[in-house]
């Protein structure tokens, strides 16, 4: 009686443990598909390590080009050299592809693009060594063809995975300035003309870094003055939301926490860079008195009065010959307030003479400036 209470004992302990094996091995697979899944799976681990380190990647590359092409401006022996000649010579270029597929814009609106099939343009893609940049990249080892390559195009800077997807990373210089890097689109209030171009009305000081200054204008004693902290060049970028900048002036500026109803001295900004885009500079509320050099854009046609008002340290500006008009009358001619040493180089012929200009102090002459500024009209015969 007892070995067959034993023996059913045993076969039920046996009956037990082979069940238990089996959900045992049935709950390990389960586990090891779920942390398969966790650690290789599309949105796993593994996956978002690497998505993290292109992230960073593209991130480093874009800044460090930036630099490269920033720092153009402090090689003085190479300082006639283009920013795409300058990039080639300091090994950030690497190789250049013509007559590539135009980028668009996918239709879902993404910040990804998508090489079109079919149009062809004439634009060239600089190809961007990473290796100059990264130790041991992941991306940019490929080339147009297979994809996994960074490249500058019109000033901006593409990635193009091995699927054949492009993404703008950012604009690494601007066009025509210098191969300085643009100041922030988000820092200029503006409004968009008829013609679906953009003209620049003024600065929004509460994206700049600033502070009150304790300065006393020459321009006028009762201005607001404020200090511009964390820059000293400002780049006027060449596009705003994919249309050309065609016009400045800084009439509607924002964002001042200052007294500004006798207008606004700015110290700080040294220089401003307009790029080629720019067709009119136009009448400013804002005084730069630490103003030392102005880039005037190569197309630009028209000055308006008072562009240039109280830059009281400039010392010479030549003037595009495309410019075929020079707003100004009695004492608000756009050199209003210069120092009385400033040389003004006028590269236009006959139609700078058909003109009203005017010295910085208003003499009135239909032919030159008279008066306290030396003139040089380097393209009269």
């Amino acid at each position: 009686m007892e070995r067959e209470q034993l023996k059913k004992i045993k076969e039920s302990a046996s009956g037990i443990t082979l069940i238990a094996l089996v959900v045992t091995i049935v709950v390990l697979i389960i586990l090891a598909a779920v942390t398969v899944q966790v650690v290789i799976g599309e949105d796993g681990l593994l996956n978002r390590t690497e998505k993290a380190q292109i992230l960073v990647e593209q991130s480093t590359v874009l800044e460090q080009t930036r630099l490269a092409a920033a720092e153009k401006r402090l090689d003085t022996e190479k300082m006639n050299m283009t920013v795409i000649e300058y990039l080639k010579s300091e090994g950030i270029i690497k190789d250049e592809v013509r007559n590539v597929a135009v980028l668009e814009k996918l239709a879902d609106t993404s910040s990804e693009l998508k090489v079109a099939e079919t149009d062809v343009t004439k634009d060239v893609c600089y190809i961007v060594n990473v290796e100059k940049m990264i130790e041991h990249p992941v991306t940019g080892k490929g080339n147009m063809t297979e994809g996994n390559v960074y490249y500058i195009l019109n000033t901006d800077l593409y990635y193009m995975d091995s699927d054949k997807k492009v993404k703008k990373l950012g604009n690494v210089y601007a066009e025509g300035a210098g191969g300085i890097l643009a100041t922030d689109p988000a820092c200029f209030n503006y409004e968009v003309n008829g013609d679906d171009q953009v003209e620049i009305t003024g600065l929004i000081f509460d994206k700049l870094e600033y502070q009150e200054s304790t300065r006393i204008p020459k321009f006028y004693r009762k201005m607001g003055r404020i200090e511009i902290l964390n820059m000293e060049t400002l780049v006027i970028p060449s596009q705003i939301d994919g249309k050309d900048v065609v016009e400045v002036r800084f009439t509607d500026n924002i964002g001042i926490d200052v007294d500004s109803i006798y207008g606004i001295a700015v110290f700080g900004i040294k220089e401003i860079i307009y790029p080629d885009t720019v067709l009119s500079i136009r009448a400013t509320d804002l005084v730069f008195e630490d103003m030392e050099r102005l880039q005037l854009p190569k197309n630009l046609r028209e000055i308006g009065r008072l562009a240039f008002k109280g830059m009281c340290k400039m010392q010479e500006i030549t003037i595009p010959a495309s410019v075929e008009e020079i707003e100004g009358y009695y004492n608000q001619s756009p050199f209003h307030c210069w120092d009385e040493d400033a040389v003004i180089n006028v590269e236009g012929k006959a139609s700078m003479e058909e003109m009203y200009v005017y010295d910085s102090y208003g003499s009135i002459d239909n032919r030159y400036w008279n008066g306290d500024l030396k003139v040089n009209f380097l393209g009269k015969k």
